[in-house]
């Protein structure tokens, strides 16, 4: 199915509110700090990962099927 192709002004009119425009300035601002600066971020989730421990083994029965 082949819709028609929008006119160059048919999304024109559309503007963000103040606080879509606010949400995405912070957005933007939390990408360029953490994408030129994200030492602190590294080490918070580095330090995260080391209290992560590996789960004990389960306990399983007898290896041999008893009858």
């Amino acid at each position: 199915m082949h819709e028609a192709e929008p006119s160059p002004d048919a999304h024109g009119g559309v503007r963000l509110g103040w606080l879509a425009g606010a949400a995405l300035g912070v957005s933007v601002a939390a990408l360029l700090w953490f994408g030129v600066r994200p030492n602190r971020l590294l080490d918070a989730s580095e330090a995260s990962a080391k209290t992560v421990h590996a789960a004990p083994p389960a306990a399983t029965g007898p290896s041999t099927p008893t009858q």
